[in-house]
């Protein structure tokens, strides 16, 4: 492969990854990290249907969170 070509591409997985990061930071109010996450998340967890529960492991509060949902 080109080293061109091969450059390029990662320039646009490094792009995607950062928009998808400010994206989740700013509309949806997560922690950068928590943000930066959400971009990989999709991947392995593509078979899951709209409105099923996603629970956050880690941040305060998730018990009580967890006892609210379930």
């Amino acid at each position: 492969m080109d080293s061109r070509k091969l450059r390029y591409s990662l320039m646009m997985l490094a792009a995607l990854v950062a928009f998808g990061t400010i994206g989740y930071y700013f509309f949806e109010g997560m922690p950068i990290f928590d943000a930066f996450y959400m971009v990989f998340n999709p991947a392995p967890t593509e078979k899951l249907e709209a409105g099923d529960v996603i629970v956050v492991i880690g941040q305060k509060g998730d018990l009580k969170r967890m006892r609210e949902i379930l």
